[in-house]
Formats: C-alpha cells, sequence, structure tokens
C-alpha cells in the first residue's frame, strides 16, 4: 500500500479516537451536571459503567486536551473559534454598538440584525409610515425593540394613491435589544418634522444611557452645515438637560468636529469616534463613505469614551456606499453618577 494511503487512515482513525475521547468527556459533564446530551451520537446508557468512571480519571482532562489540540492540526481550525470568526469580541461584558446608514430598510433586516449588536443607530432609513409598522415587527422577531423618528413623506407619488415604501433621503431609528424606554424629552415640531432625530434610553448595569440617532443634511443642501450644527444644537440642549451618559451617533453628512457646537461638547469632555480611537487606542480607523469621507460617526460622553475597548470599519460593502461603524464598551466598571450639591436658596425673595 502506498505511504500516502497509509497516512490517510492513520488521519482518520486519529480523528475518530479523539472524536470519541471528546465524546465521553461531554457526556460525562451532561452527566454531573445534570444536563441532557441530547445531540450526542453516544447515549449515557450505552456507556458501561467502568467508561463513565473512566471519564472522571484526573488524567482524562489532559488527554482531551491533547485530543482537542490534536485534532485542530488535523482539521486545520482552531478549536474554539468559528469557521467565520466576526470582528466582535466575545466578552459578553461589552456593549456593542453600531452606526450604519442603509439608504433604505426594505429587504436589509437580515443584515442589519446580522451585526449582532446590542445598540444599532440608523441614520437615513427613507421609511415611511408603512415602512416603519413592517420594519418594527421584523425587528422584534429578531429580538430588537426600534424607536423611529416621524416618518418620511413618499419619494414618488403613487397613481390611485397607495403607500409607498420608499420615502425621502431622510428619518432615524434606534434598534436595541437591551432593557430600555422612549426619552422623555420635548422635541420641538419644527425639529420633529425634520424626521432627522430621534432618541431613546437604555439600562446598562446601574446607569442610564442616552442613545440618540442622527442624520445631518446632506451638502446639496444649501447652508447644509449650518444646519446640521443647529440640529447637534439642540441635540446638546437635551443631552445637557438629561443629565446621563450619551451616545449621539448616525451620519452627520459632515465631521462633527468641523461644526461650531462640537466645542460647547469638547468643553463637557465629550470627544469623537475617530479622535478617540486615535488618541486611546492608537490607531486611525478607515473611513466610512466610499473610501473618501469620514461622516458616520458618534460623539460620546466622557464617561463612556474611557471605557472604548475597540472599534473598527465594517469593510463589506453592504450598505451601498457606506460601512457600518462598529465598537465597543467596557461596562464592568460601574459608572459613578455625578455628585451635585443641594445648593440652598436665597431668601430674599420671601415676603415677611
Amino acid at each position: 500500500m502506498p505511504k500516502g494511503w497509509i497516512l490517510f487512515i492513520q488521519c482518520v482513525f486519529a480523528l475518530l479516537f479523539c472524536d470519541t475521547l471528546l465524546e465521553f468527556q461531554a457526556i460525562h459533564f451532561a452527566s454531573r451536571s445534570g444536563f441532557h446530551h441530547s445531540e450526542s451520537i453516544l447515549s449515557k446508557k450505552t456507556l458501561p459503567e467502568h467508561v463513565l468512571r473512566c471519564t472522571n480519571h484526573p488524567q482524562m482532562r489532559v488527554c482531551c486536551r491533547v485530543c482537542m489540540r490534536l485534532r485542530s492540526y488535523l482539521a486545520a481550525a482552531r478549536v474554539g473559534e468559528a469557521s467565520n470568526p466576526g470582528p466582535w469580541s466575545s466578552d459578553s461584558s461589552r456593549l456593542k454598538c453600531c452606526v450604519i446608514n442603509p439608504t433604505a430598510l426594505v429587504r436589509k433586516t437580515k443584515v442589519i440584525v446580522g451585526t449582532c449588536a446590542d445598540v444599532i443607530l440608523l441614520s437615513e432609513t427613507s421609511a415611511t409610515d408603512i415602512v416603519q409598522k413592517q420594519m418594527k415587527r421584523e425587528y422584534q422577531d429578531s429580538g430588537y425593540k426600534s424607536f423611529w423618528s416621524e416618518p418620511v413623506g413618499k419619494k414618488t407619488a403613487t397613481i390611485d394613491n397607495r403607500p409607498s415604501l420608499r420615502g425621502e433621503n431622510a428619518g432615524t431609528a434606534v434598534l436595541t435589544r437591551l432593557p430600555c424606554r422612549i426619552a422623555r424629552v420635548e422635541i420641538p415640531d419644527i425639529i420633529k418634522d425634520m424626521c432627522r432625530i430621534n432618541m431613546c434610553v437604555i439600562a446598562l448595569a446601574n446607569i442610564e444611557v442616552l442613545v440618540v440617532s442622527i442624520y445631518g443634511f446632506p451638502s446639496n443642501y444649501v447652508n447644509a452645515k449650518r444646519y446640521t450644527d443647529s440640529l447637534l444644537s439642540h441635540i446638546y440642549q437635551v443631552v445637557t438637560a438629561a443629565k446621563i451618559p450619551y451616545i449621539i451617533g448616525g451620519d452627520f453628512n459632515v465631521r462633527p468636529t468641523d461644526l461650531p457646537i462640537f466645542e460647547a461638547f469638547q468643553n463637557l469632555g465629550a470627544v469623537e469616534m475617530f479622535q478617540v480611537v486615535q488618541a486611546k487606542l492608537g490607531f486611525t480607523l478607515p473611513h466610512t463613505c466610499r473610501g473618501v469621507t469620514s461622516h458616520d460617526t458618534c460623539i460620546l460622553h466622557p464617561a463612556l469614551a474611557q471605557r472604548l475597548t475597540h472599534a473598527f470599519v465594517c469593510q463589506k460593502q453592504e450598505f451601498d456606499s457606506h460601512s457600518p461603524l462598529c465598537f465597543e464598551l467596557d461596562i464592568r466598571q460601574k459608572i459613578l453618577q455625578p455628585l451635585q450639591w443641594q445648593i440652598p436658596k436665597s431668601w430674599k425673595d420671601f415676603e415677611r
């Protein structure tokens, strides 16, 4: 028999031996933990008693580790890693957020929820009223609760005035699978009718976080930068009045650091994502739109910026010309509430 066939047969037997030992160990763990190993090719009832006693031997763990390493070499894959590993970390104590400009939402539910983020900030949803109702059900079926801006108008009028699935280039939304509630803030009608901001409040370990999604005015608008600055100025008033940590994210259609209002955010200690990644993590994030601009970004409250542990731009072109911006925050450490002094009021206005 040729040597190649002999080596092949030896590898096959080695794999079978490793799988059998690993199966014994899994069954033993299930029997001790009270779980039912239903997917096993072997049943606990089919194993002799001396085999079950063998799995409890102190050297079995070492043997299984060696077999796992051997099997990983033979199968040409690292043990414990998925065949298509994603860029997210496996640490469940990290808050995973994603900023996406999908241009439109119809037939993109699988891609959006496939990011597996805890919080998803959507801008330029182009969602009319009927689209918002449809997407709300689809996101709910995937475990996400959604918060929406006002529905946008139809992009093109239909002959018989039927509802349209394609709206104007505006609209924002926030999706989350964390405990959440609506943000109890007053938004002026003139701002609300723009369909360019939306917000909600999510609950973390010991504190609530205000999440704001924004879609700035594109450059083809006259005075677009000034209008976007006005939008962000209103958000500044909201976050300062809320007095809780915040995440402001979306497609600003301009670098937020170039807006006059950003200086006011800097005075609060807030930072822009691309800047904090460069300063804290030591690398430069790639552009998020056509490899040219980085307008899909976010502004972080200083308490959250300190907990930034990972950030990346997903380069898969699944959202037209935009690439999602993803980042992680370590929420294991408690976020301390700001200390507020109770200053007594003056008595000079009281009548005697």
